[in-house]
């Protein structure tokens, strides 16, 4: 499941599969060195929800602003229309 939901997503490294090497040497190497790795792996699964949410909370305000251009787009009357579209100047 961590898989799928990690192959869905994207992070600041651009690549899904960069960001796990990238971990997975991380937890690697807690374990190399004699530690559990739990703690650092509940961490990392903290992190990146906050991430997703972060986005998600981004999307939403993007979607909104898009409803919102999207009514004045409809209530707009096309003949009035000249040169530049009134939506993206106003």
């Amino acid at each position: 499941m961590i898989a799928q939901i990690h192959e869905r997503s994207r992070d600041s490294y651009g690549s899904p599969r960069v960001y796990a090497e990238l971990r997975l040497g991380q937890v690697l190497g807690i374990r190399d060195s004699g530690q559990p790795p739990c703690a650092h792996v509940t961490a990392l699964i903290a992190q990146r929800l906050a991430e997703v949410e972060a986005r998600l909370s981004e999307l939403a305000r993007t979607r909104d602003q898009l409803a919102a251009l999207a009514g004045r787009a409809a209530a707009q009357d096309p003949a009035r229309c000249s040169g530049y579209c009134s939506i993206i100047t106003s």
